[in-house]
């Protein structure tokens, strides 16, 4: 058992969240740091522990709550922040009694730890998602990170590494691919261009959690570009709760903002995540030219379904035919782009037929790469109280046939157990 002092200032930092909760994360940690603190890979080790936590579906909300419970019993204050406190208030204070901090007012992180000389809102973005190690595991991912940088050095080792990477990588590990993806992978260079989102989707839980859209400035996300490209990084990413509606509040738009930093000479690739299918649809002919210039190398689009009757039921406003013609058209004059989707299987009221039209969509497009979820009933939200709802054997039914029909289709699919949905990738 460690003893810890008093006069100690530890923070462990765990999450159990999505990406852009991870740069909280990794600005969580900086905040600390300028602050004096010490932040440590074993909660043992700890005077205080941060847990970021999501609500974005049940199965979120029950493996964070476990964590509480777990993070609890060493001896450090704990402190939640995320999602959940927003989405599943209740459910904590039935297991916990202590701080909580939404991801709409990070901020008040700072009315916790009063003594702080710097704050947190005046700590810059951070560019990386937050690495430690999961407790349960014992294992810390840095020394992975060295390791690979240095075998990488070494020409046929590295030439191996990305066979291994691009082909063996998702047979051998199956449900774990993501997490060790993220492991092997060169750092991603991140830039988060907005918060929060003015949708109002009948299923979606984090609205409750993120607040309104708020963008960054275009001149400030611009200059965070120059000054990632001019330290050295190659593989950029910009992240949002919803990328397409980046500047409707200020006046500005995705599409100008592409159209800057695509024009900034340099050998770069940039990845475009969460993007919503109505704002595809939107900037189609503007994407068009600004790929062209071969700077973008994947996109994102979040569908959700191919049945327009369920999107409609979804709140989702735009028409499935006239989206697979933007992606098309997209297609034809960028071969080369990388296409994502997600989709979720199950919503109430889907039919046999709708999920047909779903996979219709995937055989009209051969989507490159993508996450399919099933239908979470989260508490609160429009769609818990529809019906009629689809039972869990028959969306267990559609799953598998899924996984069927995307492995017949050449692509490398699985089911994901973190999050209980499926992952797929091409094979080509």
């Amino acid at each position: 058992m460690y003893q810890l002092s008093h006069s100690q200032k530890n923070v462990f930092i765990q999450v159990i969240a999505c990406p852009r909760r991870g740069l909280d994360a990794q600005k969580m940690s900086t905040y600390f740091t300028l602050n004096n603190y010490n932040i440590v890979n074993d909660p043992r080790k700890a005077n205080y522990i941060v847990l970021f936590t999501c609500g974005y579906a049940n199965q979120f909300t029950e493996r964070c709550l476990k964590n509480i419970r777990k993070l609890q019993k060493y001896d450090s204050k704990l402190i939640i922040a995320g999602c959940l406190p927003a989405i599943a208030n209740e459910k904590i204070k039935e297991i916990f009694n202590g701080k909580t901090v939404t991801t709409e007012e990070i901020d008040k992180i700072d009315e916790i730890f009063k003594d702080n000389k710097i704050k947190f809102k005046d700590v810059a973005d951070e560019h990386f998602i937050w690495r430690n190690y999961n407790p349960t595991w014992g294992l810390s991912v840095e020394p992975y990170t060295t390791l690979r940088t240095i075998l990488k050095k070494i020409v046929f080792i590295g030439r191996m590494y990305r066979y291994f990477k691009e082909r063996a990588l998702v047979k051998t590990f199956g449900r774990d691919v993501w997490y060790i993806r993220n492991i092997l992978t060169n750092p991603t260079y991140w830039i988060q261009i907005s918060r929060g989102c003015n949708y109002k989707c009948s299923y979606c839980s984090i609205k409750f959690a993120i607040g309104p859209l708020k963008s960054k400035p275009l001149e400030k996300c611009i200059r965070e570009f120059k000054n990632g490209l001019a330290a050295g990084y190659r593989k950029f990413g910009l992240e949002a709760d919803d990328l397409g509606t980046y500047g409707i509040d200020i006046n500005k738009s995705l599409s100008e903002l592409l159209d800057r930093i695509t024009k900034i000479e340099g050998e770069y690739t940039l990845a475009l995540e969460n993007i919503h299918a109505f704002w595809f649809n939107k900037y189609v002919n503007d994407l068009i030219m600004i790929v062209k210039r071969k700077k973008i190398n994947s996109l994102l689009l979040s569908i959700q379904s191919g049945s327009n009757q369920v999107l409609h039921k979804m709140r989702r406003q735009y028409d499935i035919e006239k989206l697979l013609n933007s992606i098309h058209r997209l297609k034809e004059s960028c071969p080369n782009i990388r296409i994502g989707a997600e989709f979720i299987i199950g919503f109430p009221g889907e039919t046999w037929n709708d999920f047909q039209k779903t996979l219709k969509v995937m055989q009209s497009v051969r989507f490159n790469y993508g996450k399919i979820a099933r239908f979470s009933a989260v508490e609160g939200t429009e769609a818990c109280d529809m019906e009629p709802k689809v039972s869990n054997r028959d969306i267990n039914k559609r799953v598998r046939f899924m996984l069927k029909f995307l492995r017949g289709n050449n692509y490398y699919a699985w089911h994901s157990y973190r999050w209980n949905g499926i992952s797929f990738d091409s094979k080509y």
